[in-house]
C-alpha cells in the first residue's frame, strides 16, 4: 500500500512538471486572448509600453519573456489592461488567463 501511494505521488509530481514545461492551453486560450485584447496595441515597431507580445509562444525561455508574462499578469490583476475604453474580456476569460499565467510563472 505504501509503495502504491509513493508511486501515485511521484506520478502526480511528474505530471505537474510536464504541465509546467508544456505550454498546454496557450494556443487554445492564451493566444486568442492576446490576439483579441492585446496585440492591437502591443505589436508593431513601436508597441505601447515597449511591450511586443507577438513573439510569445507559451514558453518562458529567458528573463525578457518572463518579464512580459509577469507584466501581463500584473496588469490583468490590477484591472489596468485592457484600458477601460477598449473591448473587455469576460471575468471568466480574465480569471482563466490570470490562472494560466500564474501557473506558468510559478
Amino acid at each position: 500500500m505504501k509503495n502504491a501511494f509513493l508511486l501515485l505521488m511521484l506520478l502526480l509530481q511528474l505530471s505537474e512538471a510536464i504541465a509546467k514545461d508544456n505550454p498546454a492551453g496557450f494556443d487554445q486560450s492564451v493566444k486568442p486572448f492576446l490576439s483579441k485584447f492585446c496585440i492591437d496595441c502591443h505589436s508593431s515597431a513601436e508597441p505601447k509600453g515597449d511591450r511586443n507580445f507577438v513573439q510569445l509562444d507559451g514558453t518562458i525561455s529567458d528573463s525578457n519573456t518572463l518579464v512580459d508574462y509577469q507584466d501581463i499578469l500584473d496588469q490583468l490583476n490590477l484591472g489596468e489592461m485592457p484600458p477601460p475604453d477598449e473591448r473587455q474580456p469576460s471575468d471568466k476569460n480574465r480569471r482563466n488567463l490570470i490562472q494560466w499565467l500564474s501557473q506558468r510563472i510559478d
